[in-house]
């Protein structure tokens, strides 16, 4: 076989999208921009309560009320709930921006953690699969779906996060506070130096908190009774689980 240089000569020997480039045509890829607005909220909660697994209707509840992403909500384990500090630790393994996420949680989501700590039936998952408690939630599109379904509201799981992330800028949570609240990257170097105090966090994770439960109408005793006080401790906590784990024993 003969080789030489004209072998190799390129069957094309322009970019045939140049032009595209050089006029600046290609389609850009906006980012998504969706929410729930705050006139549905409602009508998206009285859907979401109506769903016939605790778990899933607190996963959603959670989610909405945390801003995390789904693949690291539904992950969650109690080995990453502090209840005594009143923290939810997901370690750098879990999260996108591989960076623990150090989150501290109002009255609210901590009354919520501790009711399903008492009923977790020694699941080692926050919000276990509604098909086998040895698995946590495997997929939000079947939550999704029945949630639109009866409330008629479109939404993602990544809607949530921007709901949230919305309803923190309308209540003026400074940008660096929120950005460290949803563990989103920070670029500038400002950013990165600055080291914000967890209880500080918990002002504005509970001012979050507040603005949503006022929109879902708490004082109307819609939304879901965590039925343990705010101020109960994690040992408390878990002597309620024995008690009730006890309660179950055969006579």
């Amino acid at each position: 076989m003969e080789n030489g240089p004209h072998l190799w000569t390129p069957l094309i020997k322009s970019n045939p999208v140049s032009r595209i480039s050089k006029n600046r045509a290609w389609h850009k890829i906006h980012p998504r921009q969706g929410i729930i607005p705050d006139h549905k909220l409602k009508a998206w909660y009285r859907a979401v309560s109506s769903l016939q697994h605790q778990a899933a209707r607190d996963f959603l509840l959670f989610v909405l009320l945390t801003g995390m992403r789904f693949g690291e909500t539904r992950q969650l384990k109690w080995s990453f709930v502090d209840f005594e500090n009143k923290i939810l630790n997901v370690p750098r393994e879990l999260t996108k921006c591989d960076r623990e996420h150090r989150l501290p949680l109002s009255d609210f989501l901590l009354g919520l953690l501790k009711r399903r700590y008492v009923f977790a039936n020694n699941s080692q998952w926050v919000f276990p699969s509604v098909r086998n408690s040895y698995n946590c939630i495997s997929s939000g599109s079947g939550l999704v779906r029945r949630v639109r379904a009866k409330s008629g509201i479109k939404f993602s799981m990544q809607d949530l996060r921007r709901t949230f992330l919305t309803m923190g800028e309308k209540l003026e949570v400074p940008p660096y506070v929120l950005k460290q609240l949803v563990n989103h990257s920070v670029d500038d170097i400002t950013g990165q130096y600055l080291v914000l105090d967890i209880e500080r966090l918990r002002q504005h994770m509970s001012l979050i908190t507040d603005g949503f439960l006022k929109l879902l109408n708490v004082e109307d005793g819609e939304v879901i009774d965590c039925h343990l006080p705010g101020e109960c401790d994690f040992a408390e906590v878990t002597q309620l689980r024995i008690t009730f784990e006890e309660d179950l024993l055969p006579v």
